[in-house]
């Protein structure tokens, strides 16, 4: 579950991020270390199956519909999980068969749900080392960030049903 600046997952401590430091049940977390990219890919899986859970229960319309631009945008979310995983194991090592643990999203409308999404990948996205060994992980998260924009404006212009998200 993601409330504000806290994520809170049902098999995992809480993670806080708040300004330029995350702490994981209370301690702080090294930005370069792989259990950093595992629990925001822990929250990136989350959001894959909160994306078609709203996807699912959203009306079929035909044309530009939330239903067709929830589906397309849990692809670019898969993506960029699958993107952050590999990179980030090309610099931080391998991760184990148990790392991922998914977080829960409790948003109920793809308004909500867009805006935590982007809510908390800016703050992830604000906690990567400047260094030059994130360059790429940076620069992948950026693209991502666009791709947010980019739903955030095509889920206000979508028909739901007949009435405008």
């Amino acid at each position: 579950m993601i409330l504000g600046d806290t994520l809170i997952g049902s098999d995992m401590p809480s993670i806080e991020i708040k300004g330029s430091e995350i702490k994981v049940g209370g301690s702080p977390v090294n930005t370069n270390d792989r259990a950093f990219f595992d629990r925001f890919i822990s929250v990136l899986d989350g959001w894959n199956s909160k994306c078609k859970n709203l996807h699912w229960a959203a009306p079929a319309c035909t044309g530009d519909s939330i239903h067709v631009r929830l589906d397309e945008f849990n692809d670019v979310i898969s993506g960029y999980k699958d993107l952050l995983a590999e990179t980030s194991m090309g610099v931080c090592g391998d991760m184990g068969p148990c790392a991922i643990k998914q977080v829960e999203s409790r948003t109920c409308t793809p308004q909500e749900f867009i805006s935590e999404v982007k809510q908390v990948t800016l703050n992830f996205y604000g906690q990567i080392c400047d260094c030059p060994e994130m360059a790429g992980i940076k620069s992948d998260c950026e693209q991502f960030i666009s791709s947010i924009d980019k739903y955030t404006y095509l889920f206000r212009k979508c028909n739901q049903g007949g009435a405008m998200l």
